[in-house]
């Protein structure tokens, strides 16, 4: 694991989380934006009277396709954690590990990170999230 892998884990779920928010916001607008037409029609019984008739609806097509492009981001997203999970799995120093698991997966504070790993102040996970990548 390289801080350059954290770096592109980090630009990538937020562009990610960015796309998902931006086409939930486009599907609640299409929702609520209603398709209105009117069309010659005539009555079903005698007299069989010509008249106009008002008919409205949602796009039922674009929201689908909204919602496949926002399934595809909520699965790149899932994929993304997953693979930081196995590759936090397969990481020998354990304290790194839970570091960047808090720091990156739980979206902690430096902060609460040293107080859940026992360090005196919130720079004591930060340097050894540090040290350990200028060692690589």
């Amino acid at each position: 694991m390289t801080k350059e892998y954290l770096d592109e884990y980090e630009k990538n779920k937020k562009n990610y989380t960015y796309e998902i928010n931006k086409l939930e916001k486009e599907i609640y607008l299409e929702e609520r934006n209603k398709t209105i037409d009117s069309v010659v029609g005539s009555s079903t019984s005698y007299p069989y009277i010509q008249g106009h008739k008002v008919i409205e609806g949602i796009n039922n097509r674009r929201i689908e396709k909204l919602e496949k492009r926002k399934s595809i981001y909520e699965k790149k997203l899932k994929k993304l954690d997953k693979e930081l999970k196995y590759k936090l799995d397969n990481l020998e120093d354990r304290t790194v590990a839970d570091i960047i698991e808090k720091k990156y997966l739980k979206k902690l504070e430096w902060k609460q990170i040293s107080m859940d790993i026992g360090y005196a102040d919130e720079s004591g996970s930060r340097k050894t999230f540090d040290r350990y990548f200028e060692k690589k």
